[in-house]
């Protein structure tokens, strides 16, 4: 069909092998050629970024930045709404433009499959919870090498022959959303030993568990807060599916989840972290270590003032540096993630991290008994819940200025004991704060849905804050 297609399936099949065998080593690479190939990268985008984007030109030319002689840290930072509101001064092709890129978006938004913007472009859209959605887009040279970086960690074995003639087959459990990362990536259908199917979930659940126990995939694709639900249908026995591989890869695992998930399906799960604008950021390691693809992304973790973080030290954001990506080039791209770098006994050059909980992007907001707005960090709310075992998933959403309400999963019989134990702990923070006007209801429920646009799910949550960038985004305008 025209716009879904933009190259033939076999030879897209040949070009991520290739490109899987050309361009990237295994994660016993050695530590020299990982930095090597990082600096190049680095230098070789930044080039072309200087030469091809305005944008780029005028941000490095008026912070000096000798394009033929710098470090990292000598590039200033961007972001998505600099990218956003600079959208046509950055990609570098004169056929997309971001109202024509938008324009198409609306069009097509509730379109069953993915489609391709001018029959050649991939769209992705990234969250608009901050008031400012996202619109990142990239050419099938770059579908195929992120798909290559993806397949070369991926505990995947194929035998030629045999699925040849019984090919592998993957289920990805999506959103349903075209433009999103977890729909593209599974909307192949049957390509050379593997047969690919997505299943969205705007479908009703039973539909579902009913495809997944007629295709009983070899590998199955699914957001972590879904996973319960799947695993408790196996428990029930509706689910009847073994799969050899499950695959998290639209938010981060949470350990007890997966302890859990591997008991009941014995199976073995690995997690991918990425996001829309570049993907696979990381992958596991059969030690459990997330590892940065340090030879296709720059990636370095700083704190709420955009330095370094000391190692092991968790830090307030994530700067990341797409390599491959021409058409849309991302340049020490702020991501409002938390993570820390950690040592990993699987002695892999490329650089191993713990990803923590949740999305920074927000902060709650709170009315001092002078009747003045603050805002307050979510640290010590994140401390809470960093050594109760049983937690599956969590969610802390703040409804006003004046209501908090906490969502848990929780496995464990002492249910009410826990809610208690987090309403005193959140009441006891409030108080430090100063915020004594402030209710909390704590929830302990059977799941906590993803939202459908994005794919995410937002561990902590807060509406005013929302409301707050909204406005501070529409005065910029």
């Amino acid at each position: 069909m025209k716009g879904r297609h933009p190259s033939s399936k076999f030879w897209r099949v040949v070009g991520i092998f290739l490109k899987s065998r050309l361009l990237f080593r295994g994660l016993d690479a050695r530590k020299k050629w990982v930095e090597r190939t990082r600096e190049r990268r680095l230098e070789e985008i930044v080039k072309f970024a200087y030469q091809n984007c305005p944008f780029y030109k005028e941000l490095y030319d008026e912070y000096d930045v000798d394009i033929n002689n710098f470090k990292i840290t000598d590039l200033p930072v961007t972001d998505k709404n600099m990218i956003m509101k600079n959208f046509d001064k950055i990609v570098t092709t004169e056929d997309i433009t971001f109202e024509g890129v938008r324009s198409f978006v609306d069009e097509h938004f509730h379109d069953p499959t993915p489609i391709c913007f001018k029959d050649k472009y991939h769209v992705l859209l990234t969250s608009g919870t901050s008031g400012l959605m996202g619109y990142f887009i990239s050419d099938e040279e770059y579908f195929q090498t992120s798909l290559a970086v993806a397949k070369r960690k991926m505990p995947i074995k194929f035998s030629p022959i045999k699925n040849f003639f019984k090919p592998l087959k993957v289920v990805g459990i999506s959103t349903g959303n075209p433009f999103h990362v977890s729909t593209t990536s599974y909307s192949l259908g049957k390509i050379p030993f593997v047969t690919i199917k997505n299943l969205p979930l705007r479908r009703n659940y039973d539909e579902i568990i009913e495809e997944l126990n007629e295709e009983k995939p070899d590998f199955i694709s699914v957001e972590s807060s879904l996973l319960l639900r799947l695993t408790n249908s196996r428990l029930e026995g509706t689910l009847k599916i073994k799969p050899k591989l499950i695959i998290s890869s639209m938010s981060r695992l949470d350990s007890n989840l997966r302890r859990h998930v591997e008991m009941v399906f014995n199976s073995k799960i690995t997690d991918v972290y990425g996001c829309s604008e570049i993907y696979p950021i990381s992958e596991e390691c059969e030690k459990g270590s997330h590892h940065v693809n340090e030879d296709f992304c720059y990636f370095e973790i700083v704190d709420k003032d955009l330095k370094p973080v000391k190692r092991e030290e968790p830090g307030s954001y994530v700067l990341v540096t797409n390599f491959f990506n021409e058409v849309i080039p991302l340049i020490r791209y702020k991501i409002d993630d938390r993570v820390r770098e950690v040592d990993c006994s699987c002695k892999s050059e490329f650089k191993a991290i713990e990803i923590l909980d949740g999305r920074t992007d927000t902060s709650f907001i709170f009315k001092s008994r002078e009747g003045d707005e603050f805002f307050a960090e979510l640290n010590p709310f994140y401390d809470i819940f960093e050594n109760i075992d049983g937690i599956l998933k969590k969610q802390v959403v703040q409804e006003s200025l004046e209501e908090i309400i906490v969502n848990v999963v929780y496995t464990k019989e002492d249910k009410d004991k826990l809610a208690k134990k987090i309403e005193g702990e959140m009441y006891g923070i409030l108080k430090d704060f100063g915020a004594n006007n402030v209710v909390v209801n704590v929830n302990i429920v059977g799941e906590i849905p993803f939202d459908y646009k994005t794919g995410k799910f937002q561990e902590f949550y807060s509406k005013p804050y929302a409301e707050f960038k909204e406005k501070l985004n529409k005065s910029d305008v």
